[in-house]
């Protein structure tokens, strides 16, 4: 359950399989940059064991690093102040490590290479089709089309991203890249070392980057701030904004600012060269239609991508409570307590239409697992929680717009009447 802790600034040190680690310093040295500090506190010691065997599932250098690397035991001391988990949460931990373990049994997280093959082969399709259709005259079918298909680009890459294809962290890496940088015009180094940081403490303020969308969005009452005037209208209407303007902005800041910027300042020399081929290769199948065509018509598919990829990830948490800085929750606990599962509808096409993530709860517990296995596990995950007295939230993929819209709306209201003062805590 929920632990309220005081933080203090001395060592970084982790406690992993029981051990701790002193890391101070590490930031600069490991892939991840500063997540490894969501986990640290002098005083209690929150376990990082299942965050670290999830974000390094894959990786024997990891594995090997951490057995090498010196640590120790906690004092008689230390083993006094720590809270302990209580006998239902020990109880509930060991259940879904026997859980976890069975899955690795059955080859639930084993590598499956028609899978890689057809979610590429389907991108390359419908970039084609749409192509095809672009050069026939048949604009509006066109760019929804490719603009669907850069999106299907995203959730493709976000299975890269977590190494979750077995194929080799390598390989997994110049995929992403690829699909990233080619496919939407983006960083996969830049995301790898954003979105780990919300699935080590989803929906944690100040931890979960995916709260951090000011001026363009608030999820949460708790991240405005203050605001002017504007700011505060553009807030009341976010609900309207969101998945009309608000979500081409954040792709196009993405692209053309942040995420150059973080290619140029880890000199990440592979993504940027995908970028530069992705808008050489656009230029040479469209230049025809001169410049300002150009641009309008890459506008609109870039628009359509980012509101089919950005409503749909925000579905899925943004309408959920948060957990304050100063709060540790156990790895189970943030995905059942902060993640909403969509049903899959009608001959299941919202597990299409979502690339299987309409699965959340699933996802944040297994991240290395691929996505289409989501299915297969859900009703033992669903049988888990029952057993513990967890609810198992799981809503229609049209009802969590009507929430997450909502949850917007509320906000944006909250925004308008506020007066302007510092960030709220829970």
């Amino acid at each position: 359950m929920c632990r309220t802790v005081t933080k203090s600034s001395k060592k970084e040190e982790v406690l992993i399989n029981g051990r701790v680690y002193d890391l101070s310093g590490f930031r600069r040295k490991h892939p991840g940059g500063s997540i490894y500090k969501f986990y640290v506190d002098d005083n209690n010691f929150p376990d990082a064991t299942d965050a670290f065997n999830n974000f390094h599932r894959r990786s024997d250098k990891a594995k090997k690093w951490l057995k090498n690397w010196p640590s120790r035991e906690l004092t008689a001391e230390e083993k006094q102040t720590k809270i302990p988990e209580s006998d239902q949460e020990t109880a509930l931990l060991d259940d879904f490590h026997k859980l976890e373990q069975e899955f690795k049994d059955e080859g639930l997280f084993d590598p499956s290479i028609p899978h890689a093959i057809w979610r590429c082969a389907e991108i390359l399709i419908m970039h084609v089709i749409g192509i095809k259709l672009m050069y026939a005259g048949y604009l509006v079918p066109a760019f929804i089309l490719l603009g669907l298909a850069t999106g299907r680009c995203g959730w493709w890459m976000h299975e890269l991203g977590h190494h979750a294809t077995g194929l080799g962290q390598q390989t997994d890496i110049w995929l992403h890249e690829f699909f990233y940088g080619f496919g939407c015009g983006m960083s996969g180094a830049f995301w790898r070392n954003q979105h780990n940081k919300h699935h080590a403490t989803p929906q944690k303020l100040e931890h979960d980057v995916d709260l951090a969308t000011m001026p363009l969005v608030a999820f949460h009452s708790s991240v405005v701030g203050r605001q002017g005037l504007i700011g505060k209208l553009w807030t009341r209407a976010q609900a309207i904004l969101f998945p009309t303007l608000s979500c081409l902005l954040v792709g196009l800041g993405w692209q053309y600012f942040l995420h150059l910027r973080y290619m140029q300042r880890t000199k990440q020399v592979r993504e940027f060269l995908w970028v530069v081929l992705r808008h050489i290769a656009i230029w040479q199948l469209f230049g025809q239609y001169g410049l300002s065509n150009v641009v309008k018509g890459y506008i609109c598919y870039v628009w359509i991508g980012c509101v089919y990829i950005f409503t749909n990830f925000s579905l899925s948490h943004t309408h959920l409570p948060v957990t304050n800085p100063d709060e540790f929750l156990n790895w189970v606990r943030y995905s059942s307590d902060h993640t909403t599962n969509i049903h899959p509808g009608h001959f299941g096409w919202v597990n299409w239409w979502m690339g299987y993530l309409n699965f959340q709860i699933e996802h944040h517990l297994f991240p290395a697992m691929l996505q289409y296995r989501f299915p297969k596990v859900h009703v033992r995950i669903k049988a888990l929680f029952e057993k513990h007295g967890i609810h198992y939230d799981q809503r229609t993929y049209f009802g969590c717009w009507s929430d997450t819209l909502s949850n917007l709306n509320q906000i944006g209201k909250q925004a308008l009447n506020a007066d302007s003062s510092k960030p709220k805590r829970l």
